[in-house]
C-alpha cells in the first residue's frame, strides 16, 4: 500500500473491532482482497450511486492498515487509509451508519477526504458481514452535499448489501479459470447460461418489491460478414461497443445485468422500480435505438453493423430464458434494414412462444401415448409428371391443439 502524503495522526480513527484478529483473518480467508474486478458487484456500485443519488458509491473492504474497494464508482482511488475511512467507523455499527453533514460532524471534520478531494459530505454504509457476522467492509454511498438518507433509501442499500454479502465469498475469490468460463472477455458480461444462473440469483436477492424487470436482445445481424471482411479486432470493437452502449443506456433505467448467450447476441435484464408497461417498453426500445443511432464507424470494408433490437416484459409467472426466446422470436421476424431495426414483444409473440414450449414439454407424453404416428408421401418431378421416389414423415396428433405441423 502507498503511504498517505498527510499525517495520520491527526485523525480521529475509528477504534479497532473487538475481535480484530479473528475479522482481519476472516477477511484475508475471502480471497477477496486485490482480487480483479467483478461485473455484477461494479453494476451495483453503480446502481446504488443511481438510486441514491450520490455521486460516490464503494464496496470497501477494511484491512489492517487500509481501505480497499472491491468495487469503486465515482472515484478514481483504490485504496484509502483505514484511519481515514467513514467505513471503519461503520464496522462498529449493527447494519447502517450514516452521517448527515461530515463538514460539521466532530468525528469527520478535520478528515482529509471531507476538507479535500472527494469533499465528502454525507455518508451512507450498510455493513458486510462474513458467515460468522464479522464485519469486513461496507456497500457505502457517499454525496457532496448534506443530507438525510430516507428509510426508503437505506432500505434500497441494504437489499443492495444482501446480494455483495451473499457473493462476496464466491465471487471475489473466483480463479482465472472460472472467469473464461463465466464471463465474455470482450464485453465483460456474463457468458452462456452464466447470465441466467446470475439472474436468478439477482431476482431471489432482490425479490418483488423492486418491481418488475425488462429484457432486451441486440443481434448483430451481419457479424459473420463483419468478421469475414474486417478480421476478429474490428469485430470485437463492434461487439465492446454494442455491449457497452446497451449497459450505459439501461443503468439509467434500474439495475442491469448483461449476458452474452451466443457469438452475436448480447441480452439484458434491468430491474425497473415500476411495472413494465407498453410505455416504459417503448421509452426502453427508444433510448436504445438512440444510442444505436452512433454506432462504431467500419472504415474497413465500408461495413455498417446491422442491428436488431428486441424489448419484452419479463412477468413473474414467465421463465427468464422463455422470455429470451420471445425476443430472439421477434428479432427474426422483424424486417431487417441497414443501421438499427427494433421491436417489442407483442402478446401475439408471446403466445406463440408459450404454445411451443407447451408443446416440448408435451413431447414425452406423446411418445408414452402413442401419438405420433408415421405418413409416406411420393415425391413428384414436376417437369416429368413422373414418381421418383417417397419421403417419411412425422406426425403428431395432439389431444388439444390437433395436428402439428
Amino acid at each position: 500500500m502507498s503511504q498517505p502524503d498527510f499525517d495520520v495522526t491527526t485523525s480521529r480513527a475509528a477504534p479497532l473491532h473487538p475481535d480484530e484478529a479473528n475479522r482481519l483473518r476472516a477477511l484475508r480467508k475471502t480471497g477477496a482482497l486485490d482480487s480483479p474486478s467483478v461485473p455484477l458487484l461494479d453494476q451495483i456500485t453503480k446502481s446504488a450511486a443511481r438510486l441514491l443519488n450520490v455521486e460516490i458509491s464503494l464496496i470497501t473492504l477494511v484491512d489492517a492498515e487500509r481501505q480497499w474497494f472491491l468495487s469503486r464508482h465515482g472515484l478514481k482511488a483504490n485504496e484509502t487509509h483505514r484511519d481515514f475511512a467513514f467505513c471503519s467507523h461503520a464496522l462498529h455499527a449493527r447494519e447502517i451508519y450514516t452521517v448527515e453533514d461530515a463538514s460539521t460532524h466532530p468525528t469527520f471534520r478535520d478528515n482529509p477526504l471531507v476538507t479535500g478531494d472527494p469533499f465528502i459530505r454525507s455518508y451512507a454504509g450498510a455493513v458486510l458481514r462474513d458467515l460468522s457476522g464479522l464485519p469486513l467492509g461496507t456497500l457505502c454511498v457517499i454525496g457532496k452535499e448534506p443530507r438525510v438518507f430516507s428509510d426508503g433509501e437505506l432500505d434500497i442499500l441494504k437489499e443492495l448489501a444482501k446480494i455483495v454479502r451473499r457473493d462476496i465469498l464466491t465471487i471475489a475469490a473466483r480463479d482465472q479459470s472460472e472467469d473464461s468460463r463465466r464471463y465474455d472477455p470482450v464485453t465483460g458480461a456474463f457468458w452462456g447460461d452464466s447470465f441466467y444462473n446470475a439472474a436468478k440469483r439477482l431476482s431471489s436477492e432482490l425479490g418483488l418489491q423492486h418491481g418488475a424487470s425488462i429484457i432486451c436482445s441486440t443481434t448483430i445481424e451481419n457479424l459473420s460478414v463483419i468478421a469475414d471482411t474486417s478480421g476478429s479486432s474490428v469485430t470485437d470493437r463492434v461487439i465492446e461497443d454494442v455491449g457497452a452502449k446497451m449497459q450505459s443506456v439501461l443503468e439509467s433505467f434500474g439495475l442491469t445485468l448483461l449476458g452474452r448467450p451466443d457469438g452475436k447476441r448480447i441480452i439484458s435484464k434491468t430491474v425497473i422500480d415500476t411495472e413494465a408497461d407498453p410505455e416504459k417498453l417503448d421509452e426502453v426500445r427508444a433510448a436504445l435505438m438512440s444510442a444505436f443511432s452512433d454506432g462504431p464507424a467500419l472504415n474497413e470494408g465500408g461495413l455498417t453493423p446491422r442491428l436488431v433490437v428486441a424489448v419484452a416484459q419479463r412477468r413473474t409467472d414467465l421463465r427468464l430464458e422463455d422470455v429470451v426466446m420471445m425476443c430472439r422470436i421477434a428479432s427474426e421476424e422483424t424486417e431487417k434494414r441497414d443501421g438499427v431495426s427494433s421491436v417489442v414483444v407483442t402478446q401475439s409473440i408471446e403466445r406463440d412462444v408459450l404454445a411451443r414450449i407447451r408443446l416440448t414439454e408435451d413431447i414425452g407424453t406423446a411418445l408414452d401415448k402413442d401419438q405420433l404416428h408415421l405418413e409416406f408421401q411420393p415425391k413428384l418431378n414436376t417437369r416429368t409428371q413422373s414418381v421418383t421416389g417417397c419421403e417419411c414423415l412425422i406426425r403428431w396428433e395432439h389431444p388439444t391443439v390437433g395436428r402439428v405441423p
